[in-house]
């Protein structure tokens, strides 16, 4: 049954579409997705008409860099928690790639950084790449105090 478009159009249309759903609007008449003079901005100038290369950047705003590490107003230093912790880490050091324990029969192919002396500070040269495995068995002996055969292997 073909009925008329509500917006005032004239229009003819079918009452349901393909899907079945029932039509009142003519996609576009009805304020959704308007384009041309049925959008609500046609005719109207722009806020921001003529001032390319006229605009300058905010004064006040920050440049990159400027505010980045211990400069920033939230830096902890040493009371850092576990997330920032590792994702500090991950931007200077990168993703870790390797085992350093030379007992280690290389089958893993995840691989992490471990803490040296398990105090979780700030310094690149307190952390060490291990598999999977060793980390776990790194942390074990240190919690437990266990003795196992582990070696780091010269860089």
């Amino acid at each position: 049954m073909n009925i008329y478009c509500k917006c005032g159009c004239g229009n003819k249309f079918e009452e349901f579409s393909k899907f079945g759903r029932k039509r009142v609007y003519i996609l576009g008449h009805n304020g959704v997705n308007n384009k041309g003079k049925n959008n609500g901005m046609y005719g109207k100038i722009a806020w921001n008409n003529g001032t390319k290369g006229i605009m300058k950047k905010n004064s006040g705003s920050f440049t990159l860099g400027q505010t980045a590490g211990y400069k920033n107003i939230n830096w902890r230093g040493e009371s850092v928690k576990y997330h920032a912790l590792h994702s500090w880490l991950y931007r200077n050091l990168g993703k870790a790639n390797k085992c350093e324990n030379i007992f280690c029969p290389n089958k893993s192919s995840y691989f992490e950084w471990a803490n040296k002396d398990h105090s979780y500070k700030r310094n690149l040269n307190d952390w060490m790449q291990l598999c999977s495995s060793c980390h776990k068995r790194y942390d074990l002996r240190f919690i437990k105090r266990k003795e196992w055969k582990f070696q780091l292997k010269n860089k």
